[in-house]
């Protein structure tokens, strides 16, 4: 049968005006961020954007019915927006920045705190923008953002803890942000830098001193007074603890409090979506109050003021959950489409997505690099684009089966758009994302509701009577989605996605939205060569990966943690007292289950809080763990030697102990001094050194 060509989608630039504006201004954050040009600082470029500006001016009026100048003046536009978004992210680097804290030897500075603080059972976490260094005998104005980690003591919480807006004093012990130390950690560094934050501190409580409170934002203050209220009448009432963790996560977004094992359970089913507040948890607002002023439209100017009403309640419930991307998004959408009622116009979906997407990138270019952003972004795009022409492939007659099929469809575009991203950044695929997503449909909608009706109810019986139907529709999600989660081949996890492999999928998803839009032959040839490649590289990884052997040791600062790798089987030691240790789960898992599943890795616990020392047996191979004076093992015996805790023992024990040619490694447990002093003591001896402190993991592949 011959392929007919169409046009379903009916897509086309002029349709999505502000495209034009997005693309090149995305292009210039993405230069800016991977390519940028030191000597192109402010005066350049704002010389380059007022000359742009003048020759854009100029061409309009010499570009009536000449292409060639129409072409010239589309270019200059091109650059200028794409120069602006250039200029957006270099702008807050500290070379470009006047006065920035570093530039000057401080004691002591002074900063706001401007997000809400994290607080966990040991520390405060919270960015804290300086405002002034001190020194011995005066003060001065400086600019710039740090990330502080305070630590909790009990009387933290008897005392009221800091806030939003508080300012305060501290002790001037920042330092850079390091780098990973580990395979495949988190890169902590990159995600602050994202959030132009490129320094951090940690402080004990005799470190900072409370200045002043109540200086920030008052409309942000006041809505995270108002959620922390709404969160401790939640606590109240829920009996569930469990339950109360996911309420306040999925309705307020507050996830601070929410364990790892109710996380997990929602990331291995493919529904971590729901804990994050964005255009579903809006969207069902916007229904409710909807339907709740319906009666409005009876009267004059009754739609305007249903609109408005609609519009305030929908930003106080975007600030009230942190105003994070994927909500901004959606509260922007909603607001177009409001306004969009309001003036009796129609709305293109697409474009007011692009202008979302603009609107949060021209206040905060660096989101573009956030994953929420990533994801909450091709999901939308996979709904607008995909969505449409997979109802065209196949709708039951039965309206009830139309609305599951439909709820598939909207789950597969959103699935596959963001697959490329997730495998990127989580190396794991739920297989099982359908049944979940389908079962969580209906729930998932109804706790949003009897949340709103629980923070809005002023009558204790009643807000009991929706608390306790909360809790039961809480359990018999997480119950769901824990019977989900342990079927068989779950989730597939330990997926290397690099950058190419993205790129290759984002090529795959768009050739197959042209494919089923066009009936492009071509199209359907480029999605199948990126299929059969992408399979090809990543069944050739995998096929490596359980092939592999070798050791690693990871450096985990005063910790011990060695892995010993075998075709598939995986043995951690370690100095933690559990593989699920969470220093273990954010430095060491995400390198392991590349080769095993959690369930699979066998755990031994080695060392403890005194000093002990410790002989490690990896087949022929023996690795000495010394903290305390060491006795003679035998001549030649040790192959590794990881040199722990200032111990007393002698460089006379490694040379009896170590083979000719083994390796000492001194890691973090060791002091700064003393592993310059060693260092020194051993430089003309015989065996290698290598200090895990500050230095990347130890890692041995065996041939």
């Amino acid at each position: 049968m011959a392929v007919v060509a169409q046009n379903i989608l009916r897509l086309s630039l002029g349709k999505v005006p502000v495209a034009k504006v997005l693309l090149p201004y995305v292009s210039g954050i993405l230069l800016a961020q991977y390519l940028a040009v030191e000597f192109l600082g402010g005066a350049w470029v704002w010389t380059m954007l007022f000359f742009l500006v003048l020759i854009s001016i100029g061409l309009n009026f010499y570009s009536r019915g000449r292409k060639v100048w129409k072409i010239l003046q589309a270019l200059s536009i091109f650059l200028f927006w794409g120069l602006l978004g250039y200029w957006s992210v270099i702008k807050t680097n500290p070379v470009y920045q006047q006065n920035y804290f570093l530039s000057m030897e401080a004691g002591q500075y002074t900063g706001q705190i401007i997000d809400e603080p994290v607080f966990r059972e040991k520390s405060i976490r919270f960015p804290l923008r300086i405002k002034s260094a001190q020194t011995a005998d005066s003060s001065f104005r400086v600019t710039g953002t740090i990330m502080v980690t305070l630590a909790r003591e009990e009387k933290d919480s008897v005392q009221n803890p800091l806030q939003y807006g508080d300012v305060i004093a501290i002790k001037n012990t920042i330092k850079a942000v390091p780098p990973p130390y580990n395979p495949y950690e988190f890169d902590y560094r990159t995600y602050l830098a994202n959030k132009d934050i490129g320094y951090q501190c940690y402080l004990s409580s005799d470190q900072y001193k409370l200045v002043s409170t109540g200086e920030g934002n008052f409309l942000v203050s006041w809505s995270l007074q108002f959620r922390q209220r709404l969160i401790e009448k939640f606590e109240t009432y829920q009996q569930d603890k469990r339950a109360f963790q996911v309420a306040i996560a999925l309705i307020f977004g507050y996830r601070s409090q929410i364990d790892a094992a109710t996380l997990r359970a929602f990331t291995n089913t493919g529904t971590i979506h729901v804990l994050s507040v964005s255009g579903l948890h809006v969207g069902l607002v916007f229904g409710f109050l909807t339907l709740l002023l319906g009666w409005m439209d009876r009267f004059r100017y009754g739609k305007v003021l249903r609109c408005t009403v609609i519009l305030l309640s929908v930003w106080s419930y975007v600030i009230l959950t942190g105003m994070a991307p994927p909500i901004l998004r959606a509260g922007i959408m909603i607001s177009f489409f409001l306004l969009s009622l309001m003036v009796r116009r129609k709305q293109i979906p697409l474009n007011t997505l692009a202008a979302s997407a603009f609107f949060i990138l021209l206040f905060s270019p660096k989101a573009l690099f956030d994953v929420g952003f990533q994801l909450s972004y091709m999901a939308m795009l996979g709904i607008l684009l995909l969505y449409p022409l997979l109802c065209t492939l196949y709708l039951p007659n039965n309206k009830y089966l139309a609305w599951v099929v439909e709820y598939c469809y909207v789950s597969v575009a959103a699935q596959l758009f963001t697959l490329p991203f997730v495998l990127y950044y989580f190396g794991q695929f739920p297989n099982y994302f359908l049944l979940a997503n389908l079962f969580i449909a209906l729930p998932s909608t109804g706790i949003m509701y009897v949340g709103l009706l629980l923070a809005c109810c002023p009558i204790a019986v009643l807000s009991a009577f929706f608390a306790k139907v909360l809790d039961f529709l809480l359990v018999f999600l997480l119950e769901g989605l824990g019977w989900i989660e342990r079927l068989p081949f779950a989730t597939v996890r330990g997926i290397d996605w690099p950058v190419p492999l993205l790129l290759g999928g984002l090529v795959f998803v768009l050739a197959t939205v042209v494919a089923l839009n066009s009936r492009s032959k071509r199209a359907v040839l480029l999605g199948g060569c990126m299929i059969v490649g992408m399979v090809s590289i990543t069944g050739y990884t995998s096929v490596h990966k359980s092939r592999y052997s070798g050791m690693k040791i990871y450096n985990m600062r005063s910790a011990f943690a060695l892995a010993h790798i075998d075709r598939g089987k995986v043995l951690l030691y370690s100095s933690y007292d559990s593989l699920m240790h969470p220093n273990l789960q954010f430095s060491v898992l995400p390198d392991l289950m590349r080769y095993s599943d959690v369930d699979k890795i066998e755990f031994v616990r080695i060392g403890g809080e005194g000093r002990q020392n410790s002989i490690i047996h990896i087949g022929e191979y023996r690795v000495a763990l010394v903290e305390d004076r060491w006795r003679a093992e035998g001549s030649d015996s040790v192959d590794i030697v990881v040199w722990r805790k200032n111990n007393r023992a002698t460089l006379d024990s490694i040379r009896k102990n170590l083979k000719a040619g083994g390796m000492v490694i001194l890691d973090g447990s060791n002091s700064d001094k003393y592993v310059s002093d060693f260092e020194k003591k051993v430089n003309a001896k015989t065996f290698r050194v290598y200090g895990l402190k500050d230095n990347f993991a130890y890692v041995w592949d065996r041939d």
